[in-house]
């Protein structure tokens, strides 16, 4: 049995070994980053608390136009019932249940993650939902926590198969660029504006390597990529490219079908300096 969180559990079929070390642009526009001048954070976390259910469902709401047609059911089973079953996958499979997205039990922790199961053959079987849990410290009445819940949403979703992403460095990308899709989509850059100055102050906070700081880190500059390719575009364009995501949602691409499709990597330096800088003074970050 592996009882592991939405990244460490993740099975990717492409080596990331010199993503870091030999990606010079990637290098460029992380420095850049990590040499903003941000205030610690804009928001205060003491503000008004809502209920989880009401969490729940003003995200549920404020994330139709950007889900549409997504399909939200996804496998769920409660730990003690895995406990029971995890030496048999036929009960398993005959036991999970189906819920949506959205009815997965939600818990208020020192960590926002996504916990689910993996188990049997790695390749080929899906995975078991058992619990989404939001940071405790960071959940009250503001954009940062929607988008904390909206981003294991994005997670519980995009994950539902395996092999959905081809190197383990972009694990994050696609709950990420949901994130600044539901903070742009409700609320323009005043929104998109908070929820960023909060990414970046938090990186900067831990300066010390891991592989998955460094995994955050190189999908939210994708993200950037990605949502001021979106904001640019006119509202064809802008329909086309929910549509494509959605696929990424439903499982049916991977997450770097969609990157080629809309040119987000690392691949040309002035271009992914340009996006970058472009977010930044949308936020107003020097």
């Amino acid at each position: 049995m592996n009882y592991v969180d939405c990244i460490t559990s993740l099975l990717c079929i492409e080596s990331c070994n010199n993503y870091l070390c030999d990606n010079e642009t990637y290098n460029k526009c992380s420095n850049i980053l990590y040499n903003a001048d941000v205030v610690d954070s804009i928001l205060q976390y003491k503000n008004k608390r809502p209920s989880l259910s009401g969490l729940k469902k003003k995200v549920y709401n404020k994330s139709s136009i950007i889900l549409g047609d997504v399909d939200l059911m996804v496998n769920y089973m409660n730990f003690k019932e895995f406990r029971l079953y995890k030496d048999n996958i036929s009960l398993i499979e005959e036991k999970k249940k189906s819920i949506s997205a959205f009815d997965i039990p939600t818990k208020l922790d020192m960590r926002t993650v996504t916990a689910f199961y993996t188990y049997g053959d790695l390749k080929s079987l899906p995975v078991i939902i058992e619990s989404i849990y939001l940071n405790n410290n960071k959940f009250g009445d503001n954009i940062i926590a929607e988008c904390n819940y909206i981003h294991e949403i994005g997670h519980a979703l995009s994950q539902r198969k395996k092999k959905t992403v081809r190197n383990y460095m972009h694990c994050e990308f696609i709950p990420i660029t949901l994130e600044l899709l539901y903070a742009y989509i409700n609320g323009g850059d005043h929104t998109i504006s908070e929820y960023v100055i909060e990414r970046i102050s938090s990186f900067k906070k831990d300066p010390d390597p891991s592989i998955i700081k460094d995994c955050y880190n190189i999908s939210q500059l994708l993200g950037f990529q990605a949502i001021e390719k979106y904001i640019d575009f006119n509202n064809q364009q802008k329909e086309e490219m929910l549509s494509r995501f959605r696929d990424c949602l439903n499982c049916d691409i991977q997450a770097e079908t969609f990157m080629e499709d809309y040119d987000i990597g690392f691949n040309d330096t002035e271009s992914s300096v340009k996006y970058l800088k472009k977010t930044m003074d949308r936020v107003g970050i020097k």
